[in-house]
């Protein structure tokens, strides 16, 4: 059977310098030479064209700063590096990942752990944490995987929900230099917690994708492994809407992130920072619902950057710090360090912020029906209403029948939501209420949500005043989500004959 996929052409802006490594440190003298700038060195092309005495001078390990005269430098750089103004020395510096002409790029790869990070963030934001005390393994295989190996050790490819996305690595479109060389520090908090100070003794040299720099990609969803057949055979069902609504969410979970940080640069400086992630903030503000995201992606986001932290409460940090002795044990502050870009001797800024774009305007996307927070309260009603309460008393067997046919419900027959469509006008009885809306069981297992604005043609200010729990109403159905297994309800227009 042929796949069907749906490919989202992506526009990729770096917001910060994006440092993605390939986890080598280039050496001074060795693969590049400090002067005016940073010659980064082709060894290969350098030995093939020295002449005798060099190649002698070459092979007893000569520096090259000193092998190599500033012609020569110019001749066999495989790229040119602008050196930071202060007059720190440049010993080593961290690599970035370039493509074939030394041009930098976002692998698909980093893209999609940037993803499954949000993915789990908002997922654990509605659902909360699934284990009293998961590990983070253990945590993605109940929220990312079929439901069949959630209780496995280890996770399978083929059960996670993350097959079905795959992003393509960027390219630049761009003739521009877009790498640069930055110095980072690391500021921390010290004592008592009141201003955020540089770490003399900590200090790196890294290659960056530059600030500003575009970038393109394709993202694609497998739809066939998001059909709800064969999602069920997966045990995914009820879970492909988290990936169609993929950009939705990493957008929740950024503007997350950047909430926390600018309460905490506002709290204990640089002012620089607090006014960056203020900036951020606006940005994060216009993006188009479904169709852009800020996004932490890459090495220096931070703890809150890579985790899904902002999604826990106060006392769920506190348990995970503790477990994993993270940070200072008792430390009022959590987590206390960050590494930021300086020029001219200053912080300026933080690493690893993009702006996600579907850059074909033509293409429409998916958009989540509730917001996170509609999302959570709607689970966390859904779950207070299925409590179960004590049983009352049964009266003894008198032989009489019983009052309805076996097989049926309260509310009626005994149904599957797959019957169910728009517009149809069913009895059923008020199984929960909660702050928006109330649930109203219509004789299959999901209870159906009649949201507060279609309990009444009149504005509603007390719920309690319209029905009550165990009343049974009438409703009409307005929509079903076979994959979330929702069922929205109706009872405006709708005339409530009493019933026996």
């Amino acid at each position: 059977m042929s796949r069907i996929e749906t490919v989202y052409p992506m526009v990729i802006e770096a917001l910060s310098p994006i440092h993605i490594g390939t986890g080598r440190e280039l050496s001074a003298d060795v693969d590049y030479v400090v002067a005016n700038h940073v010659y980064v060195i082709d060894l290969e092309w350098m030995l093939a064209h020295l002449n005798a005495e060099q190649l002698a001078r070459a092979m007893g390990a000569e520096p090259l700063s000193r092998l190599l005269s500033a012609e020569d430098r110019e001749e066999f750089a495989r790229y040119i590096l602008e050196r930071p103004a202060s007059k720190a020395s440049v010993p080593q510096l961290r690599e970035q990942i370039k493509d074939l002409d030394s041009d930098p790029y976002i692998p698909g790869s980093s893209l999609k752990g940037a993803v499954r990070t949000a993915l789990l963030w908002a997922m654990t934001f509605v659902e909360g944490l699934p284990s009293e005390q998961p590990r983070a393994d253990q945590l993605e295989r109940e929220l990312l995987t079929g439901t069949r190996r959630a209780s496995l050790p280890g996770s399978d490819p083929n059960f996670d929900l993350l097959r079905a996305f795959r992003p393509a690595d960027s390219y630049s479109a761009s003739a521009e230099d877009d790498l640069e060389l930055l110095q980072v520090g690391l500021y921390s908090l010290s004592g008592r917690p009141t201003e955020l100070r540089r770490k003399p003794e900590e200090q790196f040299f890294v290659e960056a994708m530059a600030a500003g720099t575009q970038l393109q990609a394709d993202v694609s969803l497998d739809e066939y492994l998001l059909r709800p057949e064969v999602a069920r055979r997966l045990g995914l069902d009820g879970k492909q809407n988290w990936i169609r609504g993929w950009l939705t969410y990493c957008h929740a979970y950024g503007s997350a992130v950047i909430e926390h940080e600018v309460a905490f640069y506002s709290r204990f400086g640089p002012a620089a920072l607090e006014e960056f992630y203020r900036e951020l903030k606006k940005r994060a503000a216009t993006a188009e619902a479904g169709r852009e995201a800020v996004l932490p992606l890459a090495w220096g986001t931070g703890w809150h950057g890579k985790t899904i932290g902002t999604a826990l409460e106060e006392e769920e940090v506190d348990e995970i710090r503790t477990r994993y002795r993270l940070g200072r044990q008792g430390y009022p502050v959590f987590p206390k360090s960050r590494r930021l870009v300086e020029r001219n001797g200053e912080p300026v800024s933080p690493l690893g912020w993009v702006f996600l774009r579907i850059a074909e305007e033509s293409i429409q996307p998916y958009v989540p029906p509730l917001s996170l927070e509609q999302a959570r309260a709607y689970r966390q009603a859904e779950q207070e209403a299925r409590r179960v309460e004590p049983a009352p008393e049964q009266p003894r067997d008198t032989g009489t029948p019983p009052s309805r046919e076996p097989g049926t419900s309260p509310a009626g027959p005994r149904r599957r939501i797959e019957e169910l469509k728009a517009g149809m006008v069913l009895e059923g009885v008020v199984a929960g209420i909660a702050k928006f809306g109330v649930f109203v069981n219509v004789g299959i297992r999901e209870d159906g949500l009649v949201h507060v604005s279609e309990l009444s043609e009149r504005r509603v200010e007390n719920i309690e005043q319209i029905v009550q729990k165990g009343q049974r109403v009438r409703v009409r159905v307005l929509g079903v989500d076979l994959e979330q297994r929702r069922i929205k309800l109706s009872m405006k227009g709708i005339d409530q004959q009493p019933t026996a």
